[in-house]
């Protein structure tokens, strides 16, 4: 069975410090996931590209995976997410509310190494591929 996963700008920026290539790690991933990725993710990683040539390569192995365009519906479901969550005193940066909106919307699961999302009703986190 097919599995969707939203990857987090925390798996890409965390295996780019550690010298290694995130998107042959996720190439050689199980080939039943399908991949997806949205705005914030890419500008989060792109944005911290140490030189505009490295930026550009990694925005255009971006391009190739499935986005969730940020709608309308997506930023009602961010402050929907928001507002549940400050009911039990959580907080969450928006673009975290983003990208778990994202992948809700994706009926993904989120690939992350931060914690927050744990937080996010319905959103299925995982940390690694395997």
């Amino acid at each position: 069975m097919d599995e969707n996963v939203m990857i987090d700008s925390s798996f890409f920026i965390c295996r780019f410090r550690e010298r290694q290539d995130p998107f042959a790690e996720i190439a050689l991933a199980d080939p039943h996931y399908d991949f997806f990725s949205c705005g914030v993710v890419m500008a989060e990683v792109c944005g911290g590209m140490a030189t505009a040539k490295l930026r550009k390569a990694v925005r255009a192995k971006f391009a190739v995976m499935c986005w969730v365009p940020t709608t309308d519906k997506i930023w009602d479901r961010v402050a929907d997410i928001a507002f549940q969550l400050a009911r039990k005193d959580i907080q969450m940066k928006t673009p975290d509310l983003v990208i778990a909106a994202s992948a809700l919307e994706a009926q993904s699961s989120v690939l992350t190494f931060d914690s927050d999302y744990k937080f996010v009703p319905g959103l299925r986190v995982i940390s690694s591929l395997n």
